[in-house]
């Protein structure tokens, strides 16, 4: 098994877990990449297509300890964000440095930039936090984004 503490590893199965549709305590290997986003982590598609490809993966149900050996990679892989490096992003969109950025600025960044997202899952993203003037409070979206509590 990975070097993953006994609590990270118990979030990790509970996470695991509600992808198991089968119930036999393997997940597909398509849904490696949002199991890793449900367990936190920020990974771009390419590099967990990259892992599974090189792992013979591809078409498979993944086990748990298996998963657990693809978290430990991603998670110490550079270039994870955080929250706080996502603050400093948005910050360059804050003209006025309030904390505020337009929802139409983030929507273009979402659909046209790294993992592009559709129309539908740019606004399942974002319209929960726009507010009357379509401006986001980027801090809140963020922290939904990446399950912290700040």
């Amino acid at each position: 098994m990975a070097k993953i503490s006994e609590d990270e590893l118990d979030d990790i199965k509970e996470r695991y877990e509600l992808f198991d549709k089968k119930g036999d305590g393997k997940i597909e290997a398509t849904q490696i990449i949002d199991v890793l986003r449900a367990c936190g982590q920020n990974p771009l598609k390419p590099d967990v297509d990259k892992i599974i490809k090189e792992s013979a993966l591809e078409g498979t149900r993944v086990e748990l300890e298996v998963f657990c050996g693809i978290y430990e990679q991603i998670s110490k892989a550079p270039g994870q964000a955080c929250f706080e490096d996502m603050v400093e992003a948005f910050k360059t969109f804050d003209k006025e440095s309030n904390g505020i950025v337009s929802s139409a600025q983030i929507r273009q960044l979402l659909l046209n930039m790294g993992d592009t997202l559709t129309e539908e899952e740019a606004d399942v993203i974002l319209t929960p936090h726009e507010d009357e003037n379509s401006n986001i409070m980027y801090q809140g979206l963020i922290k939904s984004l990446v399950n912290e509590k700040k």
